[in-house]
């Protein structure tokens, strides 16, 4: 989504949309340690790390015209060394900004812990899911998998449908927080963040583009 607005549908050259006026970028330190807010949708990896605040956050906010049915993020670090990568976070996803909900909780996560790479980057589901077939193992996974596994995995599949079957039912959101839930691998509670995207289905809220254009 962020780089669609940035490239105005693919029709320009990237910009970050946050310097557009496109994203409205909020985060709970106005000051950071290295680079600035902004610099998280910049399309260029680029130092760039919060205050070290306890639950820090970052939210984003799409035009009010949008709406998006989420599948998956990722997410650059955002340093070149090592160190300060995130290990417990979450996803929080509002369609007005005033109730949210979580979509998706990291805990010990080590996915950004790649030794010797700078700026590294992974991808997950939204919400999260079982399995890449969304509950449905493979053949190799469903022959080694015990049955508390695969029963695990019906019912995590079923919550993740649930969130998706809220977040349809409110039209899609437009709000997304990235929330520090514990200290980074340093012990930290910074933001080190160079780049996030998220991916799904956009679409346009009709009768609140009517509603702007319409003569009193």
């Amino acid at each position: 989504i962020f780089h669609h607005l940035g490239t105005e549908g693919g029709a320009k050259e990237f910009r970050n949309p946050a310097k557009m006026g496109l994203v409205r970028l909020t985060a709970s330190s106005g000051v950071w340690e290295r680079g600035r807010a902004e610099n998280v949708l910049d399309e260029t990896a680029k130092a760039s790390l919060s205050a070290n605040e306890r639950e820090s956050w970052i939210c984003f906010e799409v035009p009010a015209c949008l709406r998006l049915i989420p599948s998956h993020y990722s997410l650059r670090h955002g340093l070149a060394g090592p160190g300060r990568r995130l290990t417990d976070w979450s996803i929080l996803v509002s369609h007005d900004g005033f109730g949210w909900m979580t979509l998706r909780k990291h805990t010990s996560d080590s996915s950004l812990h790649v030794p010797g790479q700078p700026f590294p980057a992974c991808t997950y589901t939204l919400p999260e899911r079982p399995d890449s077939d969304f509950g449905h193992p493979s053949s190799m996974r469903k022959a080694y998998a015990t049955p508390e596994y695969l029963e695990g995995m019906k019912v995590r599949d079923q919550e993740a449908k649930a969130l998706l079957f809220r977040i349809k039912a409110m039209g899609g959101i437009r709000f997304i927080k990235l929330q520090l839930d514990g200290p980074d691998s340093s012990g930290s509670h910074c933001i080190s963040l160079s780049g996030i995207e998220v991916f799904g289905e956009l679409s346009v809220d009709l009768h609140r583009v009517i509603r702007a254009v319409a003569p009193p």
